[in-house]
């Protein structure tokens, strides 16, 4: 994930703005606060899906390195292509323009889901590359690349170097995809390839000796969970972010919330 086309994102979400009302940007940091603050509201059942998420990481975790020799023999040029193919699937230069693309078809051909699931793909984007980028630099794990061992982490530091956990891919993927899958969640030919698609994405990591099977893991599992918090969020308010084109001295876009 690229960080400066994430914060362009973060300032085109949060910062005031002639077009926006303070009320939408006061409604898009309720949002932000109920995704960040999801933990505090966990009854029994997210409790245990967040246990089961634990225990996945730590079993990931415990045989990291055998899972990335494992890759490392399988890997072939048919492998290779196929993990070329899903790549940019984790990064925002090339999700969030299609995203765009398809919210600005769901608003010209009145189609609220369409539109809806587009936005909150955006949303998830952001939120979820805010968090995994913060792990990056609090963390700081070697990659496997560096052939150095799974068990060098080296805490907070300003460096870009070192930054495997989580796999910014993997959550990038899954906060999207996530977002349309849930919201045709009534749709298998959307919401099956969309899973499939963001999996995909996350097991290239591994196979390009770029993650950790955990580090991978870790990334899925937010972008997962935080598009899964941004739908509940809006369903609970019964709102919904857009965004709309317009032209100020350049082309431009702004946000208006549905209540």
């Amino acid at each position: 994930m690229k960080n400066k086309l994430l914060l362009a994102l973060c300032l085109f979400l949060l910062c005031p703005h002639p077009v926006r009302a303070n009320g939408e940007v006061k409604t898009f940091l309720l949002d932000a606060k109920d995704v960040f603050t999801a933990p505090a509201s966990f009854d029994r059942r997210d409790w245990l899906t967040a246990g089961i998420a634990a225990g996945g990481f730590a079993l990931l975790y415990a045989d990291d390195e055998g899972i990335t020799a494992t890759a490392r023999n399988i890997r072939s040029q048919t492998t290779k292509d196929m993990a070329k193919a899903v790549k940019p699937f984790g990064d925002g230069k090339y999700t969030m323009i299609p995203a765009a693309a398809l919210y600005l078809t769901g608003r010209g051909t009145d189609n609220k889901r369409l539109s809806d699931a587009s936005s909150a793909a955006i949303e998830s984007f952001v939120f979820s590359g805010l968090i995994a980028n913060t792990l990056k630099y609090a963390i700081h794990r070697k990659r496997p690349n560096a052939l150095d061992g799974s068990e060098r982490w080296y805490g907070p530091e300003f460096s870009s170097d070192d930054t495997s956990f989580p796999s910014g891919h993997a959550a990038a993927a899954f906060s999207v995809l996530t977002a349309y899958a849930t919201y045709y969640d009534d749709t298998p030919w959307i919401k099956y390839p969309a899973y499939t698609i963001a999996t995909a994405t996350a097991l290239s990591r591994i196979h390009d000796d770029a993650h950790w099977a955990s580090d991978a893991f870790a990334g899925a599992a937010i972008g997962y969970f935080t598009a899964k918090a941004v739908y509940s969020a809006r369903k609970a308010r019964g709102q919904n972010l857009t965004l709309i084109p317009y032209y100020n001295n350049g082309p431009a876009l702004a946000a208006q919330f549905r209540f």
